[in-house]
């Protein structure tokens, strides 16, 4: 697997789980627009210095590569299709794209191709407050038009919730 964003959702979640998972995955290849991040997740993770990057391009560029994690900021549309036009499986954070016209660059590749494979995911869907939000829209019929629902995370320090994650501090590099 290569891992495109290498912020905190990344340190948090992903990394640590595909490596607890390595007699199925292994973490190939890492990108980051930081350098400095991309050397020390690379380090953690026992990923080759020369498979190590800074961009999307040399990522996708590395053989022995079957499928990408995406999880930069933004918009993962562009990255999308780049790794699908690669043949590579992939699972991008959310959002997909923020645009119609992403979309639909995402959706013309061929549905029928065996290597069309995307999965886009959201790690926060079994969220006590998400799955509260999901059972009021599911309720429409019973309290009405729902014009709005809005969910607010507080936690309890900035710190702690992720201390267990051993996060890399932001990078001065970028």
């Amino acid at each position: 697997v290569g891992v495109l964003g290498l912020g905190a959702v990344a340190q948090a979640v992903h990394l640590p789980l595909i490596d607890r998972l390595d007699a199925r995955f292994e973490i190939a290849a890492v990108a980051d627009l930081s350098a400095g991040l991309v050397e020390t997740i690379g380090e953690r993770y026992r990923v080759p210095p020369s498979r190590r990057f800074t961009t999307l391009d040399a990522l996708l560029d590395t053989q022995g590569i079957d499928g990408i994690l995406i999880a930069t900021s933004g918009s993962h549309g562009g990255a999308i299709v780049a790794s699908l036009d690669h043949g590579l499986a992939v699972l991008a954070e959310k959002p997909m794209a923020w645009t119609l016209a992403e979309a639909d660059a995402i959706t013309a590749r061929s549905p029928t191709h065996p290597l069309h494979r995307l999965q886009v995911g959201y790690m926060k869907l079994s969220d006590p407050a998400v799955v509260e939000a999901l059972a009021i829209a599911g309720a429409i019929d019973r309290v009405g038009v729902i014009r709005s629902i809005e969910v607010c995370v507080i936690p309890p320090s900035a710190k702690r919730p992720l201390a267990h994650a051993r996060l890399s501090p932001p990078p001065g590099d970028i």
